[in-house]
């Protein structure tokens, strides 16, 4: 972020950019310098989701320049168009995401370099109070419909292959995640597009729902709040579940039991991965596009 600042918004630096080509320039850099800090850090491994918005020349409009590494996605709400995507370019559609281990971190992914795999550059129109949104995989996961256990993943179409964590082998069928949650009756089953589709329209309908009286729809606040309540809401009951676990396996432990069986924490697992929701660090921003500070009267003059 200060490279972004130093290099996009102070005033020498700024007379240097002419276009989108030059911010995406600046971008990219920036990767370069945060990969440098975590590397000199005791972090490990980090996704990240960087957005831009610039006014358009001779335009009303703006533009949304994005930078995403990993799974940490980026959205737009508009009243007009509801909720779309701007990162989708950074999966394949033709495959099952692995959402326990994604293409694409900073840190020491591959040996001290980066993986830079599913690096991917969007540029989109938003207009004056549309909202940016840009989460990571603890928020935006949750709303996926086979994660929240409402769907099931079509068969047709395979897991796709991933980058593992320095340290972990490829994962087992019993570590695989149950995607197959059981809730006693049918579930419509859905490919990857269909699942990406439907994440946008349940966050849709989420940030639409007037959970109070004031709420604004076009607060920034408002939307950060109700995308991570959401969250919290639907891993509830895995949460539960998995400080129920912990304490049980801490006890035993404690209590300088022989070794837990190895059939026991494979259930405990398998009980853990039936259950809906995505447990991971939840983080989201949003920015209210055209509000900041200048009128737009200003801005038509100008």
């Amino acid at each position: 972020m200060e490279y972004i600042e130093r290099n996009l918004y102070q005033q020498d630096s700024a007379s240097q950019i002419h276009n989108t080509t030059d911010i995406f320039r600046i971008m990219r850099e920036s990767i370069d310098e945060g990969q440098k800090l975590v590397i000199g850090s005791t972090a490990t491994l980090t996704t990240l989701v960087l957005s831009v918005v610039v006014p358009m020349a001779n335009s009303r409009d703006f533009a949304v320049c994005t930078v995403n590494v990993g799974d940490s996605l980026a959205y737009v709400f508009s009243e007009e168009h509801g909720v779309r995507e701007l990162t989708i370019g950074s999966r394949d559609m033709e495959s099952h995401r692995n959402i326990r281990f994604c293409d694409g971190a900073l840190g020491p992914a591959l040996g001290e370099a980066p993986d830079l795999t599913n690096m991917t550059f969007s540029i989109s129109v938003v207009k004056r109070g549309d909202i940016v949104i840009l989460t990571s995989d603890g928020v935006s996961d949750n709303f996926d419909p086979v994660i929240a256990g409402e769907a099931e993943a079509s068969p047709e179409f395979d897991g796709s292959g991933c980058r593992l964590e320095p340290g972990h082998d490829q994962p087992k069928d019993e570590d695989k995640e149950d995607n197959s949650h059981d809730s006693g009756h049918e579930k419509p089953v859905f490919s990857p597009a269909e699942r990406q589709e439907q994440t946008e329209l349940m966050m849709n309908e989420v940030l639409r729902t007037d959970n109070m009286p004031n709420d604004d729809l076009h607060s920034a606040q408002v939307v950060c709040s109700k995308l991570l309540q959401f969250a919290i809401e639907n891993t509830n009951n895995k949460r539960s579940a998995q400080q129920s676990a912990n304490a049980v396996l801490e006890s035993a432990k404690q209590h300088k039991e022989h070794d837990t069986p190895k059939e026991t924490v494979a259930d405990i697992r398998k009980h853990l991965r039936s259950l809906p929701g995505k447990l991971d660090h939840a983080s989201v921003v949003a920015f209210v596009v055209g509000h900041h500070g200048i009128p737009e009267e200003s801005e038509e003059e100008e």
